[in-house]
């Protein structure tokens, strides 16, 4: 009966038999890991690439390191399934913020965390507005852009993830922090930005 021998992500290796029962399980888990990592694909890339593209990594990269998150993901589920209580979204994110760090450490950056840089800033421009709400809204969107600079890391990070719909258990697990601790950071984040942004 031929064996697969493989090892994924640096784990150890697990033979797996392709003929008899054990390979139509294996086909059905295969079957059930693609199709939520299809599912979470279709929910969660433009997000990822969205949070991704935040942490200063270009489109191109971004989308990437999409598909290397997504591609991990199936490995994931492959390998150990679904199980209840798995919080797979903040699961994505983590590993979306770890391959984008690592991205930033192999490579020089384009530092481009500029808010009015990105395209999707520039798409959301009114045109209908005048001249003087224009400057106005810009300057409001500086000031809120400074802020944001100077809060703590991990506060932009809760914020950023937030503005994608991840709820606070999802931040936490994505962070690798307890609920509590999150709900702290962001409400700390806003009192700040509010502060600074009056």
């Amino acid at each position: 009966m031929p064996r697969l021998v493989m090892a994924l992500n640096g784990g150890p290796q697990r033979e797996i038999s392709l003929d008899g029962p054990a390979s139509a399980a294996a086909s059905g888990t295969a079957a059930d890991a693609e199709r939520q990592a299809t599912a979470l694909f279709a929910e969660l890339r433009a997000p990822v690439c969205r949070y991704v593209t935040s942490l200063g990594v270009s489109p191109t990269d971004a989308d990437e390191i999409a598909q290397e998150t997504f591609l991990r993901l199936y490995r994931h589920l492959e390998q150990r399934g679904a199980r209840e209580g798995d919080n797979l979204r903040g699961w994505v994110f983590r590993v979306a913020q770890n391959l984008a760090f690592d991205h930033q450490r192999k490579r020089t950056p384009r530092v481009t965390d500029r808010l009015d840089d990105s395209t999707e800033a520039q798409q959301a421009i009114d045109t209908r507005v005048g001249p003087e709400q224009r400057l106005l809204r810009a300057e409001r969107f500086a000031r809120l852009h400074v802020a944001m600079q100077a809060l703590p890391p991990e506060q932009q990070q809760c914020l950023r993830l937030r503005a994608e719909g991840l709820r606070y258990r999802e931040i936490a697990e994505a962070l690798g922090v307890g609920v509590s601790t999150i709900a702290d950071w962001i409400h700390q984040a806003l009192a700040r930005l509010g502060k600074e942004c009056q």
